[in-house]
């Protein structure tokens, strides 16, 4: 894949309010990006806009992916969720067992990190974005 094929990719799941903060591109298989975005429905559960927002980068990405962490809560964000590629080491076995048996295990790193940051006087000094309400920092790598 090629550095813009991944960047229309990555642009089909954004919406119009979405700005893609950084882009780093390596080479096909390693790249980073940080998308800041905002929830527009606020009745929305974190959790399932998580999960919503991953499966369509998944459509998108013809790839899959686990929940590795979550954090409900804390002092300096509201919410924040990991993702790890299946093909991630994390509890996978690493030899066959069996002739008819699959290894998952492809010691992939990649990874999804949604952050909801907390908006208030403290937070907007530091992080230009949230004045704009952007809120949410989707990091993809």
């Amino acid at each position: 894949m090629t550095e813009e094929s991944i960047l229309n990719q990555i642009k089909s799941i954004c919406d119009q309010e979405d700005i893609i903060s950084e882009y780093v591109f390596k080479d096909s298989n390693r790249y980073c990006a940080t998308i800041r975005t905002k929830i527009i429905d606020k009745e929305v559960e974190k959790s399932k806009w998580c999960d919503n927002w991953v499966k369509r980068f998944s459509s998108a990405s013809t790839s899959e992916w686990i929940v590795r962490y979550t954090y409900p809560s804390a002092k300096k964000y509201l919410y924040r969720k990991v993702f790890k590629c299946h093909h991630n080491s994390f509890d996978k076995v690493k030899e066959r067992k069996r002739n008819n048996s699959r290894v998952r295990d492809k010691e992939c790193n990649a990874t999804i990190n949604i952050l909801f940051k907390k908006i208030n006087q403290d937070t907007i000094k530091n992080d230009p974005y949230l004045e704009k309400k952007l809120n949410i920092v989707i990091t993809v790598s």
